[in-house]
């Protein structure tokens, strides 16, 4: 009991921060879906949001078929499923998880009716980055489409933030050699592949790795994201100055957030539209309803309170 009581007196309970609909809106008003990073973090924290699965399912997502690697990752009892773009929703059949590590095959529905901006951000990752059959849905990227600012997603050609402006640019003897400016990026790739003679490719060729994400990979993607939509709700839409004070803040509150929040907030954000919970656990796959008020406790104490009609 001693031993207890001292553990009790020094832990403290890590509960994460659940994701809300405004945040996912946010996200989707401040982000660029025609930017590969923008629309594949978009895509990820979307279709997790909206699927309520957790994070190593989502990474382990194939599309439209099993990829070749699925039989080494059912060994390592990893998350293996498929996901597919269907009229209706997106559906995903997921083999293995963590609660099913029997092989039982488990369909879910995102329906397109209740949910088409997440639907659409999935379809928009999917066209940029050309996901084929039978491969990882959500990847890594090359570094050199992570870059700060607009980006053409064409090689050698760069934003030219002073001038406003497109310059395309490629190496000669390891020197680098400008080729002019250009109202868009289209002109400019075209007259780079001119002088080099190459023959022109889609729009990010090559961004787009092979590997897909891991879960850890998620929540950080998560915390920048939440990073990113806190300091442009503090800013007012990049309107106002942000003081070195209120961003130490902001980036304390963004790590309160992990791989965990999207399916925690599609469960608080649920309770709170009045759907019942039979209906929700349907498509989160929780088999126990204890979790429930682990998510929804603070949402019914404020609905509930003891305080209410008391004007205090």
């Amino acid at each position: 009991q001693g031993i207890r009581r001292t553990i009790a007196s020094k832990r403290s309970i890590r509960r994460v921060k659940a994701l809300s609909d405004d945040d996912i809106r946010d996200m989707m008003e401040i982000l660029d879906h025609e930017q590969i990073k923008d629309a594949r973090d978009l895509a990820l924290i979307a279709t997790q949001f909206a699927g309520g699965r957790r994070r190593s399912e989502h990474t382990g997502l194939d599309w439209q078929e099993l990829a070749a690697d699925a039989p080494a990752r059912v060994k390592r009892g990893e998350g293996v499923g498929i996901l597919t773009s269907e009229p209706r929703g997106l559906v995903i059949k997921l083999m293995t998880s963590k609660t099913n590590t029997e092989g039982a095959e488990e369909e879910y529905l995102i329906a397109r009716e209740h949910a088409g901006r997440c639907c659409a951000a999935l379809d928009n990752w999917i066209r940029l980055a050309g996901i084929e059959r039978a491969t990882p849905v959500f990847r890594q990227l090359h570094k050199f489409s992570q870059t700060k600012g607009p980006q053409s997603g064409y090689p050698g050609v760069t934003w030219r933030k002073q001038r406003k402006c497109w310059q395309a640019h490629h190496f000669v003897a390891g020197r680098m050699k400008y080729l002019g400016e250009f109202p868009n990026e289209e002109e400019a790739y075209a007259k780079r592949c001119a002088v080099k003679g190459e023959a022109p490719q889609p729009k990010w060729h090559n961004a787009v790795r092979p590997g897909r994400l891991k879960d850890r990979d998620v929540a950080l993607i998560i915390r920048s994201r939440m990073l990113q939509v806190l300091i442009w709700r503090a800013t007012d839409g990049g309107k106002k100055r942000l003081r070195a004070d209120d961003r130490v803040a902001l980036v304390a509150e963004s790590k309160l957030y992990s791989g965990h929040s999207p399916r925690a907030g599609l469960v608080t954000s649920a309770h709170e539209r009045g759907i019942p919970w039979e209906e929700t656990k349907k498509i989160t796959g929780h088999r126990s309803d204890a979790m429930r008020s682990v998510y929804t406790r603070l949402t019914d104490m404020a609905k509930h309170s003891p305080m209410r009609g008391s004007s205090l």
